[in-house]
């Protein structure tokens, strides 16, 4: 916070974050304009300045609204035509609660996404994110959810795929599949397989097949919005936010570096993940010795 204080400028907007720092932003922004947008919970609401939260308007679970959706519907109150943005806070709900049921507040926002003509519906397996990419190659960049032995292994997933008699290439051999491409009784049955043989679970999971939403304009370099908030966060995680911000501004002279950088983060992520289930069973094998 002090490093933001010593910046000269009068007018601050902190999203995602603030409603824990009351007391402090209170004190160092003592004679500044500040507005907080934030979905978690505050602990205490005093505040003398401008704090807009869910919980201020009885709404009580962080997960009905995200902070970028209550700067949407911020602007769109001020002026109506700011519902064209609205594929930016559709974004950022699948980055903040992935596929999971949408709450009111957020299928308004999706709603006035797909009004604007910049996201649609298509019907595809739910539960992975990469939709545009070769089927491999999603199941390779897969973290959530993280299969072991196939995620950051692309010859893994051909050879998985080839095992459950998954086809990768179009008819005629020309080009690779796209995740969106298989039809439901292979989606289902890559999503069993999955479940069954790699993630040791006999489960049915249901509705692996249904609506997936995902970005109109082709030149974005992941078609899903699940799957483009994951990108985002790569580009942020790798301390490259600017590559973040120039997708989200349609620059897509970045498209390839961004594509570098969801490799990075997926290979970072998967190899703490393989250290951590590998030292969890060498724990287990331990205690089972004594």
């Amino acid at each position: 916070l002090m490093q933001l204080f010593i910046e000269p400028y009068n007018d601050y907007i902190f999203v995602g974050f603030g409603t824990e720092s009351l007391k402090s932003i209170d004190e160092i922004f003592k004679k500044k304009n500040v507005l907080v947008f934030d979905h978690h919970t505050p602990k205490s609401t005093k505040s003398s300045k401008q704090v807009i939260c869910p919980s201020s308007y009885g709404i009580k679970s962080y997960t009905e609204v995200s902070s970028s959706g209550l700067v949407y519907l911020f602007c769109v109150a001020l002026d109506n035509s700011f519902e064209g943005l609205a594929w930016l806070p559709a974004v950022s709900v699948f980055g903040e609660l992935g596929t999971n049921e949408l709450s009111e507040i957020n299928r308004a926002i999706l709603k006035s996404a797909i009004k604007s003509g910049d996201v649609g519906v298509i019907k595809s397996l739910k539960s992975l994110a990469l939709q545009n990419f070769p089927v491999h190659k999603a199941l390779a960049l897969s973290i959530e959810p993280y299969i072991p032995g196939i995620s950051d292994n692309t010859e893994e997933a051909v050879d998985f795929l080839n095992s459950v008699g998954i086809s990768l290439r179009k008819e005629g051999g020309q080009g690779y599949r796209a995740l969106s491409e298989l039809s439901e009784e292979e989606s289902k049955r890559l999503s069993t397989s999955l479940i069954i043989e790699r993630l040791g679970s006999s489960k049915e999971q249901e509705e692996v097949f249904g609506e997936v939403y995902v970005l109109t304009d082709p030149r974005f370099p992941v078609s899903d919005l699940y799957g483009f908030a994951m990108l985002l966060k790569a580009c942020s995680y790798l301390n490259c936010p600017s590559i973040a911000i120039s997708l989200c501004l349609k620059e897509f002279d970045v498209q390839e570096k961004s594509l570098g950088l969801l490799d990075e983060y997926v290979h970072e992520i998967v190899s703490a993940l393989d250290w951590f289930y590998k030292e969890r069973k060498m724990e287990s094998s331990t205690e089972d010795n004594f």
